[in-house]
């Protein structure tokens, strides 16, 4: 998602820049069944990992191709300092019977976002712009499960998931301008193709590097605010918070065996919540 700060006068800038430091914290999960058709049990292992933060920018740049038409490109990096894993594993239906459990921490790992964006503006009065939009997205993201401090493991622990989402975004932009303010709310959509590949390196169970692949369709929802306040004719300071969504239909989970061969299951689906406070500057000109 992109946070806006641009209200388009006719005479408005061709060229727009933004750049962003956020405190991001997200949640993430997901969870397989027993078998293809769905179990017994329903959940056989569930990963959660909660509460992972740490520092995430931005960077954004436009540019007004004609008229109203423009075209806008974003990039972000989140580096995970922060967070706490479950993996836990049940016998029966509905996590009951839990015979697996393991705590980790989380604090490492990484997301990648990249986005272009298509926008066409329709001003409203003299104060409001509303500007839908549609696009192409991918994100990047690599979760792990490491040793407590306090419990080490000989190797270490050290698996990893890394997940990517690719598809197409759909949004709107609603601008109004005050004097030097602009107040921003941004929403959007997504429908993404959704590719895990996992690697848990002290299960003797699964192959290495690649332990397991999960498939599935997925979509997220997403909405922000923001408000600017424009130093200069080329300068403006923002600020904003950001809420998102997202979640995976079920899929295709299939585990690759040490011995050889492969074992196909009902992937669940996975899910994360996310919640961003930044801070930004931008240039137009």
């Amino acid at each position: 998602m992109v946070f806006s700060a641009f209200y388009a006068y006719p005479q408005s800038p061709s060229w727009r820049i933004t750049a962003s430091v956020a405190h991001f914290e997200h949640d993430y999960n997901w969870s397989i069944a027993g078998n293809a058709d769905g179990g017994p049990p329903n959940i056989l292992s569930e990963l959660v990992w909660t509460k992972m933060r740490g520092p995430k920018f931005n960077i954004g740049i436009s540019r007004r191709l004609f008229g109203r038409l423009e075209l806008g490109a974003n990039f972000s990096l989140h580096h995970i300092k922060k967070g706490s894993v479950t993996d836990t594993d049940y016998l029966q239906n509905n996590r009951q019977d839990p015979f697996f459990n393991l705590e980790g921490m989380a604090n490492k790992g990484s997301l990648y976002d990249y986005s272009l964006q298509l926008k066409y503006g329709f001003p409203i009065g003299s104060s409001l712009n509303l500007k839908p939009y549609l696009g192409i997205a991918y994100s990047d993201r690599k979760l792990y499960i490491l040793d407590l401090p306090d419990h080490e493991s000989d190797p270490p622990l050290n698996s990893s998931y890394k997940n990517t989402w690719k598809g197409g975004i759909a949004g709107a932009e609603i601008n109004c301008q005050l004097k030097r303010f602009l107040f921003g709310l941004n929403i959007e959509a997504g429908y993404y193709r959704y590719l895990a590949k996992a690697q848990w390196n002290l299960n003797e169970m699964f192959r290495q590097p690649l332990s397991f692949k999960q498939t599935a369709n997925g979509y997220s929802l997403s909405a922000g605010l923001s408000t600017s306040y424009k130093l200069s004719k080329s300068i403006s300071i923002s600020i904003g918070l950001e809420k998102k969504y997202g979640a995976t239909w079920k899929g295709i989970d299939e585990a690759y065996l040490n011995q050889g061969g492969s074992l196909k299951t009902r992937f669940n689906g996975a899910e994360f919540n996310a919640l961003a406070a930044k801070t930004g500057i931008e240039l137009t000109f």
